[in-house]
């Protein structure tokens, strides 16, 4: 069925079980200004392929009896979006992607897109497909010649590539065609300038293509383009010649083994209803492969795997620049996978985008938005080494709460880690205003400013005492102990959580330490260049002796351990012969197969 105008498709029997069964591409296609509502009835594609059961270019609602599926192979789509799509309710069903949201390509035929003032291939994950695109040059009328650069980088598998050509046609050019092509790249390529000259008088056309072959993706799986100069002149494709599709969730059922794949600059709203990402290989809730906005205002997204093999299960993949709010509702992962890769996130910012978690409206009410992780082996709550992660409200439950940086919570709040019997790490957001620290009886609002009031070059040991549970949260806000300072560190029953790769940078004398303490690590990067102890005032110190370089009696780490209650991994090496060995090792708290190594 082709539709040019509005068309509603419904079934006006009890049992709404009328179907239209498409054997062959697209069962309904929905074209650029048309309208289209599926209000009951099942609409079916059965065919293997890169095909989808709706390919809808206009106006697409979804009501609440209505069913739109795929019944074959894993790379087909229920709807391949290229217009606005609203669900109201109904269902959603694929074996691969459910929705794709994204420019519509046939065949092998895919463009560039901008990530804000960069050009990107939108044919990612796409197998044996080519993106191109071109730029007109005209230098009719001008003499002499010009220098022209494309700054490009790459990532992909060696043998997809990425190619720059000039010709005097628009015809796009093979990327095989050697003549007049002066880029040619693969694999992983960082940024740098190609360059050609041009000849006044001529019109030109500068082609951009990504070609990809039949087998696996590699990397980001993209060309991205930095700039295009003509001289000193910034050349652009025109904006207007790429179409923005949108999608609307309000209720309803979405579900394949990825629900929501989107690859344009859309704006994604799920106010309500159910995304669910289910299979026997790596599943995914929402996939975002563009830049735009996403934003889940509640119902729940959950992901799972039923593979013992080596498998990934995401709630949601952030794989560009976009930015994903994320208000209230429940996001729930679970991997089933045996191998020790095998690893279920909640939310995994894959490059620089960023992700706000909870609304940052002076309000702490965890129960609004959970993000649950659960897998056989390891899971996170959050993925973020590259973006930018904020967490303003909610509540975290996962073997490992953050790999990464949380970039920053709500104002006057401390992140609170806890942990089950079973190590189970539980993470949510309090509300403090009283100090953190004290020095005899001056108090200060963070920790960095009690060890900055710490006088260098004393002979004794400085206190600063704890007065309530602490978080280094990320490495640029790393605890500092400059040099020639002394310090100890009374954690007085409370805890003190490094939730970040770099929590404290020792450049003096510090020894942490009390009757009841709780060092709590997660990813942690001690960076020790002075005298570093964890100790209490008890006995049984550990002193790992004879483990330093340069054979004075300073170089050393004192762990002492014997007041506490818990699992505590350590490892010590008293290798002789490999200086480079030397040193202790602390296994991180929350994620126990990743350690640390502390040289001397």
């Amino acid at each position: 069925i082709e539709n040019s105008s509005t068309l509603e498709i419904l079934d006006s029997t009890e049992t709404k079980a009328g179907m239209i069964n498409g054997v062959n591409y697209s069962t309904v296609l929905n074209n650029r200004g048309a309208n289209l509502t599926v209000s009951s009835g099942n609409i079916i594609l059965s065919k293997s392929g890169t095909y989808s059961a709706i390919l809808n270019k206009g106006e697409l609602v979804l009501q609440s009896l209505g069913k739109i599926q795929t019944t074959q192979s894993s790379n087909t789509y229920a709807v391949w979006n290229d217009g606005n799509m609203k669900t109201l309710g109904g269902e959603v069903k694929a074996a691969g992607i459910a929705i794709y949201n994204g420019v519509y390509s046939t065949g092998n035929n895919y463009t560039f897109i901008y990530n804000g003032d960069k050009l990107e291939s939108n044919n990612t994950g796409k197998a044996s497909s080519v993106a191109s695109s071109h730029i007109k040059i005209d230098l009719t009328g001008k003499s002499g010649t010009f220098n022209l650069a494309v700054n490009a980088e790459i990532s992909s598998e060696n043998s997809d590539y990425g190619y720059a050509t000039i010709t005097k046609t628009e015809d796009t050019p093979a990327y095989n065609m050697s003549n007049g092509r002066f880029m040619f790249i693969s694999g992983t390529k960082s940024a740098k300038d190609y360059t050609t000259t041009l000849t006044g008088g001529e019109i030109y056309y500068l082609h951009l293509g990504y070609r990809k072959d039949s087998s696996v993706n590699t990397g980001k799986d993209k060309l991205t383009i930095n700039y295009i100069k003509l001289d000193k002149e910034l050349l652009k494709i025109e904006e207007e010649k790429i179409n923005i599709s949108n999608l609307l969730v309000e209720d309803g059922k979405i579900e394949g083994t990825t629900a929501i794949y989107n690859n344009d600059k859309a704006t994604i709203t799920i106010n309500n209803g159910m995304i669910i990402g289910a299979g026997t290989a790596s599943t995914y809730g929402i996939y975002n492969n563009s830049i735009g906005e996403f934003n889940f205002n509640g119902g729940s997204i959950s992901t799972s795997t039923t593979n013992s093999n080596s498998t990934y299960s995401y709630g949601i993949y952030n794989n560009s620049s976009g930015t994903i709010n994320i208000k209230k509702g429940n996001i729930n992962v679970s991997c089933s996978g045996s191998y020790s890769s095998s690893t279920s996130y909640g939310i995994y910012n894959m490059s620089t985008g960023t992700i706000n978690i909870g609304l940052d409206d002076g309000n702490i009410d965890p129960s609004l938005l959970v993000i649950e992780s659960t897998s056989s082996y390891s899971s996170d709550g959050l993925y973020n080494i590259e973006g930018t992660i904020n967490f303003y409200d909610g509540k975290i439950i996962a073997k490992s709460i953050i790999e990464g940086d949380i970039t920053s919570i709500a104002k006057d709040t401390e992140l609170e880690i806890t942990a089950d019997s079973n190590d189970i790490k539980t993470a949510i957001l309090v509300n403090v205003l009283s100090p953190i620290a004290k020095i005899g009886d001056t108090t200060y609002k963070t920790l960095q400013d009690a060890f900055n009031a710490v006088e260098a070059n004393q002979n004794d040991l400085t206190t600063v005492t704890l007065l309530r549970n602490a978080t280094i949260l990320n490495k640029q806000n790393k605890l500092i102990v400059n040099e020639n300072q002394k310090i100890y560190l009374d954690l007085n029953g409370y805890q003190l959580i490094i939730a970040n790769e770099e929590g404290i940078d020792n450049r003096g004398t510090l020894e942490i330490g009390s009757k009841e303490e709780t060092i709590s690590f997660d990813a942690s990067d001690l960076v020790n260049n002075g005298t570093y102890y964890f100790q209490d005032d008890g006995t049984g110190k550990i002193v790992p002796n004879n483990l330093n370089t340069s054979g004075t009696a300073n170089s050393y780490i004192k762990i002492d351990l014997s007041s506490l209650t818990g699992n505590y991994h350590i490892v010590i090496n008293s290798e002789t012969t490999n200086t480079n060995n030397r040193g202790i090792r602390i296994c991180n708290y929350y994620r126990k197969y990743r350690c640390t190594f502390l040289y001397f």
